[in-house]
Formats: structure tokens, sequence, C-alpha cells
């Protein structure tokens, strides 16, 4: 039995490797970065503190200097957001360093909201920057949060190399979405910590990896985190000093450097030769296909899939010819990556309204011929074309659901490695849905 739940510990981390895992964000020490100065204390011309009509003035002011300087249209809509969210915040004295640390992210994340084409209007920018100081605010009260929902908000830093960027996500998420408790420090020792266990689950699914030298890393970073929660001294040590081969032991005190990544060590960085027993790689195996894990060695080294938008649900009136389902394609795995597009659907009339279900399908599986009208889909859009006979149950029910029942969907994308992408919004298709993608449909 204890092995058969090493084993299901094991396929579970390993299908939950992109998960995020948050850590505590109320804090004793100030956060790192410079960006948290910019956020929270920022010199403002014509700021008023909490005034929200001194803000935005202020802010207009600084917006219309950046358009008259021929800035970027994108940069200054960047210097708007950073200018009002700096005047709204200077007003008041942040509840607890947590909320200045998910400041910081917000302040990141407000700027990937300027990427959109056209950026936002200024109303929109107003809306934005309230609610990211009212989720800041929010941090340092008990209640809880949907984790996966707050780090569906957090942007992901495509400025850094995958590894930096992984860890820098997880401390994103830390910051932007934890609970009471842990130090900035703390922080970064657990996104660390989640990087390490997301990396080395990803290798055991892909075969690079035993299981047993699998579960010998997880022993050794959790009883390396552990020490350095209960000793302040040790985690200050862990996150001040130089750590070259990435194994939890400073260089002052590494007595074998250079050991491999991922490699897990003794309390001096030399390397344990004899990892507990595990299941067999075979065993992995079978118990990931009870999963429907994806598992293709064309992923090796693929990121998590990007997050992508619902586009479209579309019926004709031959039923016969099923459903249109569209939705953003996924452009960041590797050549070759299989793509799976997963699918959850609610209906929310007819007579089982309430009633949610998955729908899966993989990226070979796509029509190209917008929903059989004789052109291409649109460039950065994907198709799938579910029948009422289909034999997997899920698509035939979507299939049929065109004149039966209203729905609405969300949509992620899973890769060959079983990397979870991020769900997008709901989205309840309409007549508009249909037309941005260069067809009609009858929904109003």
């Amino acid at each position: 039995m204890a092995s058969r739940q090493r084993l299901r510990s094991l396929i579970i981390l390993a299908a939950l490797a992109a998960s995020p895992v948050a850590a505590s964000a109320c804090e004793s020490v100030p956060a790192e970065g410079d960006d948290i100065e910019n956020v929270t204390s920022a010199p403002l011309h014509g700021s008023h503190g909490g005034d929200d009509d001194g803000c935005e003035r202020s802010a207009s002011e600084v917006y219309g200097r950046a358009r008259r300087a021929k800035r970027s249209e994108r940069d200054s809509c960047r210097e708007r957001d950073d200018d009002f969210l700096s005047c709204r915040v200077k007003g008041r004295v942040c509840g607890c360093e947590g909320e200045k640390a998910c400041l910081a992210v917000a302040a990141r994340k407000l700027h990937a909201f300027c990427e959109a084409s056209p950026p936002p209007s200024w109303p929109s920018i107003v809306a934005a920057v309230a609610r990211e100081i009212a989720h800041c605010k929010q941090l340092c009260k008990e209640e809880p949060f949907d984790l996966e929902a707050c780090a569906a908000e957090v942007p992901v830093r495509t400025d850094l190399p995958e590894k930096e960027r992984q860890l820098a996500y997880q401390i994103d998420i830390g910051s932007y979405c934890g609970a009471a408790g842990a130090s900035t420090c703390t922080n970064r020792l657990i996104a660390q910590a989640n990087v390490d266990y997301a990396t080395a689950a990803t290798q055991v699914v892909s075969g690079q990896m035993t299981p047993a030298m699998y579960l010998a890393l997880s022993r050794d970073r959790t009883r390396k985190l552990r020490a350095a929660e209960k000793n302040a001294r040790e985690a200050a040590t862990l996150c001040s000093s130089r750590d070259e081969d990435g194994d939890w032991v400073p260089d002052s005190r590494d007595r074998c450097p250079s050991t491999p990544d991922l490699a897990p060590t003794d309390d001096v960085g030399c390397p344990l030769t004899a990892p507990p027993p595990g299941p067999s790689g075979e065993a992995v195996r079978r118990l990931l296909a009870t999963y429907n894990i994806a598992v293709s060695p064309s992923c090796k080294g693929a990121y998590v899939p990007e997050r992508i938008p619902a586009g479209a649900f579309y019926y004709p009136s031959a039923r016969d010819r099923g459903t249109y389902i569209l939705a953003g394609a996924v452009r960041n795995q590797p050549a070759g990556c299989p793509v799976w597009y997963d699918f959850e659907i609610e209906e929310i009339t007819g007579d089982f309204v309430g009633f949610r279900y998955n729908v899966a399908f993989l990226d070979s599986e796509a029509k190209t011929d917008l929903v059989d009208l004789g052109r291409p889909v649109p460039n950065g859009f994907v198709q799938f074309n579910p029948k009422p006979n289909d034999p997997v149950l899920s698509r035939a029910r979507l299939g049929e659901t065109g004149g039966r029942a209203g729905i609405r969907y969300r949509v992620r994308a899973v890769n060959g490695l079983g990397l979870r992408g991020i769900w997008s919004e709901w989205k309840t298709s309409d007549r508009s849905s249909c037309t941005a993608l260069g067809f009609q449909c009858g929904n109003p």
C-alpha cells in the first residue's frame, strides 16, 4: 500500500507540475526588487495622496507629456499606469509588507494590460488600478483565495530565460496570491523548491529521471526547506549566498561544487548515491495511462503552454454537421510537441442547467476550413468540430448541444509533458464572437 501511495503521489505531482503553489504574503521584511519603490513611493507632481481626482489629473498630465514627447502608445500607457498606481497608494500606508510585494506584481500586470492593441482607455486604467489595489489590500485579511484563479492573473516574465522565468513566476504568485506569515526570503525559497519539484516531475513524466531519484530529490529539497523555515539564519544564508550548482548548499560550505542539476546532496553538498526505493518506470507509465496524462519525447524542454482565449461556439441548422468550437492557438511549444485543447463546458439553458463536462481535442484534429465555408480559420485560432455520432461521449454531447442548450465555456492547453496552461476566461458565444472571426451566426 505504501508503495502504491508513493507512486500515486509522484504521478499527481507530475500531472500538477505547472500548477502554482503560493508562499505567504504579509511579511516582516521589505520586498525585494526596485519595482516596489516605483509603485509605493515614487514622487508625483500634482499628487493629492489618496484623492482620486488629483491622481487622475496627475496621471493624465503624465500621459499627455509622454504623447507630446512622441513616446509609443504602449509606453505612455505604462507610465500612466505607474503614476496613477503610485498616487493612489502614496496617500496611505500598506497594511502589510506582503501587500507591497503584491503591488509590485500588480504593476507588472498593469504593464501587460498595456500590451493590448489598441492600448486600454483611461477609464479602463482607472478601473484596473482600483481592482489591483483592492486585491492587494485583501491579501492582508484572512479570507482564502482561489489560488488557481489568482495565479491566472499573474503575468509570466517573458523577458527572462526559462529557468529564471519559472522562479520569477513562482515568486510573483507568492507575492500576489499568498496569505499572511512568510518573509520575502521564505517566499523565494518556497518558489525555488516549487521549481525544483516541478522540473523533476516533468523529467519523470518524460522518462529523463527515475521515480526513485525523484523521491530522493523531493525529500532533499523538502528537508532543506524545512530547516530554513525553522532557522532564520539558515534561510538568510541561502537567500544571500552564491550557490552555483543549485543544490541548496552555499558555495562557502559546499565540499562538492558543480554537482549535476537536480542532484540530491547531503548538508555539505556531496551527492547522495543511494536513492530510496521507488516504483519502476514501467509502473509509472501504466499509471500515467490511467490518468490520461500526455507524454511525448518531442516536448523535451517545452514551456508551460501559454494562456489562450476562448473564440466562438457555432452550430449550423443541419444538426448532423455537429458544432464548431474555436480557441486561440498555442504558439510557444517545440516543433512536434503535441498540444491538447481542454474545453470545460457548462450548459446554461435547457434541461440540464449547471451541468459541466470536459472535452479535449488534439491539435492534429483541428479543422482548417472555417465552419465549412470554404475559407481558412483566422490566423492565431484553431477550430474543432465534434459530431453527434462521435464515439467519445463528451464530444457527442457537445456535438448535439447546438439548438438544444446554451453553453458557456473556457479552454486551456495541455502539452505532451502534461504541463497545463492557465484557463481562459469563461466565454458565452454570441453573434459578435462569430463576426470577429469572419462569419455570421444566429445567436444575438
